[in-house]
This record gives C-alpha cells, structure tokens and sequence, in this order.
C-alpha cells in the first residue's frame, strides 16, 4: 500500500523566527531593529533577517547598567515591562500581544 504524504505547512512568523536574548544600548537598539506599525501595533523586527524578533530584550544605559526590560513575541511586547533606575525597577508595565494591559506597582 502506497502512503501520500501530506505537504509541510507554510512557515508562519513563530515557526520561522528565533527566540533569542539580546542585550544593548538604545543606539545598539536603533542599529539592529526597526519598529514597522502592523495592524495598528508597533512590531519590531531584526534589521539583518527582517523578521520579527523574538525573545527577551535588556536595554542599558550609556554606564552599562540596566535601564529597561522586556519580552517580544512576533515583534510585538509580551508579559511584564521593566523600567530601572539606579538598579531599582522603578516601573513595570504589562503587556498582551503588542497592546498595553495595564500598570503594575513597582516592587
């Protein structure tokens, strides 16, 4: 008996980006990423593949201490958004496939 496969899906963007970490400055920022508006929802994708990044981002500032975090899904903010100052979170933010969620108290 003869078994016709079924063809592979279409890559989808969660299916043909990577998941990685990342760390850098803002400047380091602007060089690797671009910011494009799709559906009304600003996505970030890696200037080198032009795909949406995925993966945990951790922003410094000009002395090497953390300055931001966040978490990226498709391009888009995803879970908890922290803002540092000094080495203390100063503000958190959660998020919800690019759309802002709701303010959340800083620890």
């Amino acid at each position: 008996m003869m078994r016709i496969q079924s063809p592979p899906p279409a890559p989808t963007f969660a299916s043909i980006t990577q998941s990685s970490d990342w760390t850098g400055t803002v400047e380091e920022v602007e060089g690797r990423f671009v910011t494009k508006l799709i559906d009304g929802i600003d996505t970030i994708f890696d200037r080198r593949t032009n795909l949406p990044y995925n993966g945990k981002m951790e922003i410094l500032d000009d002395n090497g201490m953390i300055s931001g975090k966040l978490h990226l899904v498709n391009g888009r903010m995803n879970g908890e958004e922290l803002y540092y100052e000094n080495g203390l979170v100063t503000e958190r933010n959660l998020w919800e496939n690019g759309k802002f969620v709701r303010s959340l108290k800083a620890k």
